[in-house]
């Protein structure tokens, strides 16, 4: 499929003119609907409705987009990638999850620059589900996730424990008793990941099944948005101390003590079928280090070595 009539219809669809799309790709307007004309005899379907004259993608139209926008960044990181084998350059790709993102992956990538052999960190943040579904279809090389998720494909080992609590912002950790009950915590908003992530399941099971349904529970997308709603103070929610350590050092977040703990969530380093590659078992033992570092810098009650 030529990329040219790809990026001619996401110009069209993103300006919703033939005109300004001819301007943003430096062709002729002609050009452009020769190309969209091209597209829909590839694909064996009308992409724009021609009918009337309002701009309306059609149904396969709107379908096309996040394909066309994904073989498009496709190219663009494998003419990166390989330009970067080019000349020496090897990526290895790491995924993690926003509790570990943030506290230990600068720490590493400070390490792998310091190497100087050529070595380039590749980045991807998400769920546990998510990262070890990229791992296994080869999208990244290592990943760090909660604990017993399947390892089918790949290895894992115990890297760290992070201790839960439930947090909220400053008011409403005072709007509340010195001690909270299951109940109480109830009764307040709560925040949580995406119905389907093991957070998610952890919170239902920690009220049990019977009282999840009373629940007032909003969700976020990530790790930074969740923090940002429990700043606002719309909710509460489990999370390791150690994702937010400024902001409880700040007091814009507050510990709410409580009756029964939360789990304490395990995480593992999981390593691809490229475990034989020695760029990644160099970046798996820079893990496991900088982790064991930032561990012991911290007291117990806020992350614990495996």
């Amino acid at each position: 499929m030529n990329m040219k009539f790809l990026e001619a219809f996401l110009a069209v669809s993103r300006f919703r003119s033939f005109r300004q799309a001819a301007e943003v790709c430096h062709i002729s307007q002609a050009a452009i609907s020769s190309r969209i004309a091209a597209l829909e005899a590839d694909l064996g379907c009308t992409l724009i409705n021609r009918q009337g004259r309002e701009f309306a993608l059609t149904s396969a139209g709107r379908c096309l987009i996040p394909h066309a926008e994904a073989l498009l960044q496709a190219r663009e990181v494998m003419k990166q990638e390989v330009r970067a084998a080019g000349n020496g350059v090897r990526t290895v790709h790491i995924g993690a999850v926003g509790s570990l993102a943030g506290s230990i992956l600068p720490r590493v990538s400070r390490q792998v620059a310091s190497l100087a052999s050529g070595l380039r960190l590749s980045v991807h943040t998400a769920e546990s589900g998510e990262v070890v579904r990229m791992l296994r279809e080869r999208r990244i090389d290592i990943a760090m996730a909660r604990a017993g998720l399947s390892t089918r494909g790949f290895s894992a080992e115990p890297l760290c424990s992070f201790p839960m609590y439930w947090i909220g912002s400053a008011a409403l950790a005072a709007d509340g008793p010195s001690l909270f009950s299951k109940r109480k915590l109830a009764c307040k908003p709560i925040v949580s990941y995406s119905p389907t992530s093991p957070g998610h399941q952890s919170i239902l099971h920690y009220f049990g099944r019977e009282r999840a349904a009373d629940l007032r529970l909003n969700h976020a997308d990530s790790l930074a948005m969740l923090v940002h709603l429990l700043r606002n103070g719309l909710g509460i929610a489990p999370i390791p101390a150690v994702a937010v350590l400024d902001e409880l050092a700040s007091s814009q977040l507050r510990i709410l003590p409580t009756e029964e703990a939360f789990p304490t969530v395990h995480y593992e380093l999981y390593v691809g079928d490229t475990r034989t590659s020695e760029d990644v078992m160099t970046l798996a033992a820079l893990v496991r280090r900088e982790v064991e570092a930032f561990c012991n810098e911290l007291p117990d009650e806020h992350a614990v070595l495996s």
